[in-house]
């Protein structure tokens, strides 16, 4: 069966040709982007820290990021210095106790699931989840909570399953050294629309093959822009797409 993420409905809404190039053909920059490496490197790190007890977590983050980093990339280097900064910091993090690390959930529909993977899950002394979110580069808490659409999929997937959702917990860690950990309580009501957008973006995606491009704000930073440059301009974009992008990535 066909699935979808908050992810890729969320690139579909953004440009359809960017959502054919990433989640239909699965095209990958050959040269990775640090920052989003650095991102996976300290996302994988923080999934074995907080899956331990607090007491048995004394130097485990230092260890992880020394690992982590022992690449000697860039983006190892940024990892390591990152999360070495976020254990003097936190410390054994008693705050956020033993978390179910990288969980995945999935929701059935008639023709197709909607499948997440949180970064965390916490359960409070009253049974009620909090969704966590390991977010890092420069993140804008107030954002965040005024726009972050995924962390609603997941509060609505969780209900939906039979979950009882308290809300979420940014837990932030800045490339500028900074950290702050937010607790943002959700309501039900919130959620609600979203299990019929859902259904909707899936007959969209079925019924429209053109899978024509969007312009907007989001082509500055979107890696297929080299392909889209080479449409509008009468050159190859097959030959960007030999030389530039690895076919069938993850």
């Amino acid at each position: 069966m066909k699935h979808h993420s908050p992810s890729s409905l969320k690139t579909w809404r953004e440009c359809h040709l960017k959502y054919h190039y990433r989640h239909e053909l699965r095209l990958e920059p050959k040269e990775p982007d640090n920052r989003l490496e650095t991102g996976r490197i300290i996302h994988q790190a923080l999934a074995k820290f907080y899956a331990e007890q607090p007491e048995a977590r004394s130097d485990t983050l230092l260890g992880l990021a020394l690992g982590e980093g022992r690449n000697l990339s860039d983006a190892g280097r940024e990892a390591a210095k990152i999360l070495f900064h976020y254990w003097q910091h936190y410390g054994q993090d008693k705050e956020l106790p033993v978390l179910m690390p990288e969980m995945r959930l999935k929701l059935d529909y008639d023709t197709f699931e909607l499948v997440n993977i949180l970064d965390g899950l916490y359960f409070d002394p009253s049974d009620k989840a909090w969704i966590v979110e390991h977010k890092t580069g420069r993140p804008d808490i107030e954002t965040l909570i005024m726009e972050d659409e995924q962390v609603l999929f997941y509060q609505m997937v969780l209900e939906r399953i039979g979950y009882k959702v308290g809300g979420a917990v940014y837990n932030l860690l800045g490339t500028n050294g900074k950290f702050l950990r937010e607790w943002v309580p959700r309501k039900s009501d919130e959620v609600q629309y979203l299990y019929d957008l859902t259904e909707r973006l899936d007959k969209e995606i079925v019924n429209d093959k053109a899978r024509d491009p969007h312009p907007s704000y989001w082509c500055r930073p979107c890696p297929y822009r080299p392909i889209c440059w080479m449409r509008l301009t009468g050159g190859d974009p097959n030959y960007v797409i030999e030389t530039e992008f690895i076919k069938g990535g993850s």
